[in-house]
């Protein structure tokens, strides 16, 4: 995961804030070149903007061209460099690099090391894709309803150690 975009939906202004990847995000500049983002920047519609070395796109790119259902997700994967997508009510967009997501990486390493069962934890919106992939889908209690709601498991909040807690005890099961 490079970036996270948000666009305030009152005042139209976007940001794009690099989450601290080895690899950078970077905005396309007046001479032609590439600025890494330091933090956070304001972007517009028409900026280029380059995760790691090679994938570019532009900030339009990353907006859905219809509104998705209130209090629902929307598989927007047919968008280039985009896979999981918050709330629109919200206003938040996570970008990550073709075919990469929690969802992604957990099949891949559940496939990798012949796994049997998949066990995972969640508490954002963000989560709900790894959350349908998994044979046992754990939320934690201070959780969004959303994530409670398609969990098979609600447990402790995360500040009590519940995910341990849960670990522990249903360790053989797994």
């Amino acid at each position: 995961k490079h970036a996270l975009f948000h666009m305030d939906e009152r005042s139209g202004a976007m940001t794009l804030r690099d989450n601290g990847s080895a690899n950078g995000t970077y905005i396309k500049i007046g001479n032609g070149g590439f600025k890494r983002i330091s933090g956070s920047a304001t972007v517009g519609f028409q900026d280029i903007i380059r995760l790691g070395a090679i994938q570019t796109f532009q900030i339009k790119d990353l907006l859905p061209k219809s509104t998705p259902p209130a209090n629902d997700s929307e598989d927007i994967s047919h968008l280039r460099n985009v896979y999981d997508i918050y709330n629109a009510n919200q206003g938040f967009l996570e970008v990550f690099a073709p075919g990469t997501s929690k969802a992604a990486a957990i099949r891949q390493l559940a496939k990798s090391i012949g796994a049997e069962r998949i066990v995972v934890f969640g508490d954002n919106l963000n989560d709900i894709p790894m959350l349908r992939c998994a044979d046992v889908a754990v939320a934690v209690e201070n959780a969004y309803p959303e994530v409670k709601q398609i969990a098979h498991v609600v447990i402790g909040p995360n500040s009590s150690d519940s995910v341990a807690r849960w670990i522990l005890e249903h360790h053989n099961q797994m």
